[in-house]
C-alpha cells in the first residue's frame, strides 16, 4: 500500500507543522507538531557586498531574483530545509517519489512589485546542498553552503507574471538527502542577469494552500 505524506516547511522560529498521511484507502491522518529547525533563507548580495548578513524577511516570500535597489546590483537565492526528512544518511527507506510545490506570490515585495516572474530567461535550478551549514547563524553570501549537480532539477522559463509549480518531480534529490543527510535544498536563476525573478509564498503566506509543499510516495 502506498502512502502520501505531505511536508510544508516552516520558519526558522518555532512554528506548527503539518504531516498528512494519505493511504491508498483514501483514509487520512493528520499529525501536528512543533518543530524549531525548519528554515527559509533567502541569501543575498548587495552592490558586491558578499559578507553582508543574509535576507530573511521573517521570509515572507521566497526570491530567486537580480534586480537593482536604489540603483545598487542585488541577487538573492534561496535555501529550504524541511525538517521532517532524515537528518542522517542511511537512517530511513526513502520515498518512490518526490514532488515539490511551489505557489507565484501574488504580491511580491521584490522585483517590480507587479510580476512575480520577470525576466527574458527566467528557468532556475533546484539542487541538494550537499555541506552542511549551521541553522543557529544565517549564512552570508560568501558563506553560502555548496550544491551539487547531481539530480539537479531545470525548471523551465515562464512568460507569466503567475505561475504556480504543482508537482515538481524532486525523487532523485530526495532520495540522496535520504542517503547523505538533510542540509536542504538550493533555488536559484539560471541566469542571474537584471532584471529576473521567480518569487514564490513562504511558509508564513496567508493562505496555508499556497505555502511549499514536499509530497513524498512509499
Amino acid at each position: 500500500m502506498k502512502s502520501f505524506y505531505f511536508l510544508k516547511t516552516s520558519l526558522f522560529l518555532a512554528l506548527l507543522s503539518t504531516m498528512v498521511i494519505t493511504s491508498c484507502s483514501k483514509s487520512t491522518k493528520t499529525a501536528d507538531e512543533t518543530v524549531s529547525d525548519n528554515i527559509e533563507i533567502n541569501l543575498g548580495v548587495r552592490n558586491g557586498n558578499t559578507n553582508a548578513t543574509s535576507q530573511t524577511q521573517s521570509v515572507r516570500e521566497l526570491d530567486l531574483l537580480a534586480w537593482t535597489v536604489s540603483g545598487d546590483p542585488v541577487t538573492l537565492r534561496s535555501l529550504l530545509r524541511f525538517a521532517q526528512l532524515p537528518s542522517t544518511g542511511g537512517s530511513a527507506t526513502p520515498p518512490t517519489k518526490a514532488f515539490l510545490s511551489l505557489y507565484s506570490h501574488p504580491n511580491p515585495s521584490n522585483g517590480d512589485q507587479i510580476s512575480a516572474n520577470s525576466g527574458t530567461d527566467n528557468s532556475f535550478t533546484i539542487r541538494r546542498v550537499s555541506s552542511y551549514w549551521d541553522p543557529s547563524g544565517i549564512p552570508t553570501w560568501a558563506g553560502q553552503p555548496s550544491t551539487t549537480t547531481v539530480g539537479q532539477v531545470i525548471v523551465p522559463h515562464t512568460s507569466n507574471g503567475q505561475q504556480n509549480l504543482i508537482s515538481i518531480d524532486v525523487t532523485q534529490i530526495v532520495k540522496d538527502i535520504y542517503a547523505n543527510g538533510n542540509n536542504g535544498i538550493m533555488l536559484q536563476l539560471r541566469d542571474e542577469t537584471y532584471y529576473t525573478s521567480r518569487i514564490f509564498c513562504s511558509s508564513t503566506y496567508a493562505d496555508a494552500n499556497k505555502r511549499p509543499k514536499l509530497t513524498l510516495v512509499f
